[in-house]
C-alpha cells in the first residue's frame, strides 16, 4: 500500500485548526475567542497551534487566508479578463454569480469582516489591503471600460461595498430570512437560487 505523503497529517491537523478557528472567531469575535478552548475541542495539545501558529494573532490572519485567499483571487482573476469584454452585461452577471457562490461556501468569514469593519485596526487594514483594495482598483478599470455599454457612472468602491454587504446579507442572516418568511440558503440549489436574484438585481441597477 502507498504510504502517505511526510507532512500529510501534520498538514491536514494545521488545516483542521484553521477550519475550527474560522468558526469560533466569527462566533466569538476576536477578543472572545479562546484558543485554549478551540484546542479542547479539537483534542490537540495547545502547544500545538503556538507550534503552528506562533500567537493567536497568527492564526486569525492564517485562518482568513485559507478561507479566502483563493477564492479571491479566482474572482479578481476573472473579473480583469472581462475588462473590454463586450458583453458586459453577461460579464457582470456571471462575475456576481461565481461570488455569491463563493461567499456561500465561506459564511464564517463574511461574519468576521462585518465584525472587523465595526472596530477597525490592524486586522480590518488587512482585510481591507488583501482583498477590497485590489477589488475596487480592477472594479474601477471595468466599470471604465464598459461606460461605452451603458453602465452607469458609480463609485467602484461604493459598488465593492454593495457586493460585500449583499452577500453577507445572503448568507449570515438566517434569523432574518426566516422572519421574512424565507427558507434559508443552506442546500445549494437556495444558495444558486438567491445568489441568481441577487444578481439580476445588480445588473439591472448598473444598466438600468
Amino acid at each position: 500500500m502507498v504510504g502517505r505523503p511526510p507532512g500529510a497529517d501534520g498538514d491536514e491537523t494545521r488545516e483542521r485548526i484553521m477550519e475550527s478557528a474560522l468558526e469560533a472567531f466569527a462566533e466569538h469575535g476576536y477578543d472572545a475567542m479562546s484558543v485554549r478552548e478551540l484546542t479542547r475541542q479539537l483534542g490537540v495539545s495547545h502547544n500545538l497551534v503556538h507550534h503552528y501558529f506562533g500567537s493567536k494573532s497568527e492564526l486569525w490572519y492564517a485562518a482568513v487566508e485559507h478561507s479566502l485567499g483563493q477564492s479571491t483571487t479566482e474572482i479578481l482573476t476573472r473579473l480583469e479578463g472581462a475588462i473590454g469584454d463586450s458583453d458586459p452585461v453577461g460579464s457582470v452577471r456571471r462575475l456576481l454569480g461565481v461570488t455569491f457562490m463563493e461567499a456561500a461556501r465561506h459564511p464564517a468569514v463574511l461574519s468576521i469582516i462585518a465584525d472587523e469593519s465595526g472596530r477597525g485596526g490592524e486586522r480590518l487594514d488587512f482585510l481591507y489591503k488583501r482583498f477590497l483594495e485590489p477589488a475596487i482598483e480592477i472594479t474601477g478599470r471595468f466599470l471604465e471600460a464598459a461606460r461605452p455599454h451603458g453602465i452607469c457612472d458609480m463609485d467602484p468602491a461604493f459598488l465593492a461595498l454593495h457586493v460585500l454587504s449583499t452577500t453577507s446579507l445572503l448568507f449570515t442572516h438566517d434569523a432574518l430570512f426566516e422572519k421574512l418568511g424565507y427558507s434559508t440558503p443552506a442546500s445549494p440549489e437556495m444558495q444558486e437560487a438567491y445568489s441568481g436574484s441577487a444578481a439580476d438585481l445588480m445588473v439591472m441597477g448598473l444598466f438600468g
